[in-house]
């Protein structure tokens, strides 16, 4: 079954209408977060109140001999991975030694505003910080190769982040709904933009894309009502169908006679050559 929970929201942060912007994301979501642990805020460990903003605990988790794992704190580990952190706070230093943040590890957490990881960490699982809603700053290593699906799906308070060029991987609806993202320089690692990346990104002003992408997935840009201009590299060889649905705004700078000029032409969407 289609998300339909996911146009519905969505519709409530645009200013005009989506409608006909073609298929909804595929996602696997719904199925995946019933009975999830971590997805009800009932379910989170209280802290103690003070002053300020509060800092996750940091101490030291136990080390095994299949790595890290069992409960420290609010977080929660199963060899090398953080499976879950089940806390309120709003500043999260993820402790040094995981090597991979777990899928849903922190969904639906609407306390934090801040997540800073160490340089252990390489991958980023789907759906880890998925509707986080008051999150929005993440500070993202270098050691980190891959981000994968949706992972920061519907964090409505995200505005910036900045992505090293260690990444080559960023997967389908990462910032799908992030309506307060204003800017994002893709890594030069990674050469698919792939579907629904930013989908719904309504206050979206500013998108660097790298030299060597080679393909722009379907509704990949779909419903940027701020976005004015994005340079098209003369490398990308595939567009999907309705990849600047509801972009009334945008016009797009592409290379005299390439692909990207003939799919412009094809599909109505503004541009201008260079």
């Amino acid at each position: 079954m289609k998300k339909t929970w996911k146009a519905i929201a969505l519709a409530g942060l645009m200013s005009v209408s989506m409608v006909g912007c073609g298929p909804e994301p595929t996602s696997n979501t719904e199925a995946k977060t019933a009975g999830e642990p971590g997805v009800s805020g009932t379910e989170a460990t209280k802290t103690s109140q003070t002053q300020g903003t509060k800092a996750s605990q940091t101490q030291a988790p136990k080390e095994t001999e299949g790595g890290l794992n069992g409960t420290v704190g609010d977080f929660e580990f199963s060899n090398n991975k953080l499976t879950r952190y089940k806390g309120e706070d709003e500043t999260v230093v993820i402790p040094d030694g995981v090597t991979e943040i777990d899928s849903f590890a922190f969904i639906r957490n609407s306390k934090i505003t801040t997540v800073v990881i160490p340089d252990s960490v390489t991958a980023i699982n789907g759906n880890a910080f998925q509707e986080c809603s008051a999150l929005d700053n993440v500070v993202i290593p270098s050691s980190v190769t891959k981000i994968k699906t949706e992972v920061f799906t519907w964090c409505t308070s995200l505005k910036s982040i900045e992505i090293p060029d260690s990444v080559t991987e960023i997967g389908n609806d990462t910032f799908f709904g992030c309506k307060s993202l204003t800017s994002i320089k893709i890594p030069k690692g990674v050469t698919r933009i792939e579907k629904n990346l930013f989908y719904g990104c309504n206050s979206l002003t500013e998108v660097e894309l790298p030299a060597n992408a080679t393909s722009i997935g379907e509704e990949a840009f779909c419903g940027c009502l701020a976005l004015t201009e994005l340079e098209i590299p003369a490398s990308v060889t595939e567009i999907g169908k309705d990849a600047f649905k509801d972009c009334p705004n945008l016009t797009v700078t592409v290379a005299a006679g390439s692909y990207a000029e003939q799919y412009c032409k094809n599909n109505g969407v503004k541009y201008t050559t260079k």
